[in-house]
């Protein structure tokens, strides 16, 4: 057996009581890791202003709007948002925008303790980071092909686990240091009645055309009053014409 492979094998087993010792001495004091995310729909009286409301709400706090979808409806105008704020102003921007609503449909809110999760991957890094470093120095210690070969696939498992363990404590981080709001909140539009086509109303409106027809008639007639100066003017000289000028029988 060559020195690096020996050497492993003792990484291997030194490893795993690293591990388990990591575990025992882990309850170090952090600060508690609390996911928390917001659940919340409710009616608004008035759309425009409500979301000109919360969205003043949003920049007081600091908060972040990751999406916005609004969707209209015969019916509704509605709007999603996804919210994200900082812990301390959670609770306030909260507040205030359910000040927004007229009837709250539903509220909940949830909290998932990640402590215990994020203090364990946080040990666990640290090791296998330990181990890396450890890897890597018997990577200049190789003589032989094969020496180089197994030390470099135990250091490539480690800097996968090690790349899969960050985006885990990444992700954790990134859903600790942020709360999430879900908030979906709509507008009741009011419904168009469907046109009265009863024969009551059917006759009312023929009346009605009838008269507007009329009332037409006869303001075009009172527009041709020219003609009626004009005609008697016409006949009197027609007829001057015709003593003048007798037809030949």
């Amino acid at each position: 057996m060559s020195a690096p492979e020996e050497v492993l094998q003792n990484m291997d087993a030194s490893y795993a009581k690293h591990e388990e010792q990591q575990a025992i001495s882990k309850s170090s004091p952090i600060d508690a890791k609390i996911i928390r995310t917001a659940n919340l729909k409710f009616q608004v009286s008035d759309f425009k202003k409500s979301t000109s409301a919360i969205n003043q709400l949003i920049q007081q706090y600091k908060a972040q709007l990751l999406t916005a979808n609004e969707t209209r409806t015969d019916n509704t105008l509605e709007n999603n948002l996804i919210i994200k704020v900082l812990p301390a102003q959670f609770e306030s921007l909260l507040t205030g925008i359910t000040e927004q609503s007229i009837y709250l449909d539903s509220k909940n809110i949830i909290a998932e303790d990640v402590t215990t999760e994020y203090i364990d991957i946080s040990a666990r890094l640290k090791t296998k980071k330990a181990v890396e470093a450890r890897y890597l120095d018997l990577l200049k210690q190789a003589k032989t092909v094969k020496d180089i070969i197994t030390v470099e696939e135990q250091l490539r498992q480690m800097q996968e686990e090690i790349e899969s363990t960050e985006a885990r404590l990444t992700y954790l981080n990134r859903q600790t240091n942020y709360n999430t709001i879900n908030l979906n909140y709509y507008q009741k539009l009011a419904t168009t009645s469907l046109p009265d086509t009863s024969f009551a109303v059917r006759v009312r409106n023929a009346l009605q055309g009838g008269w507007d027809f009329m009332v037409a008639l006869l303001i075009g007639l009172l527009h041709l009053w020219p003609l009626l100066l004009v005609i008697p003017i016409f006949i009197h000289y027609f007829r001057k014409f015709i003593r003048k000028y007798p037809p030949v029988r």
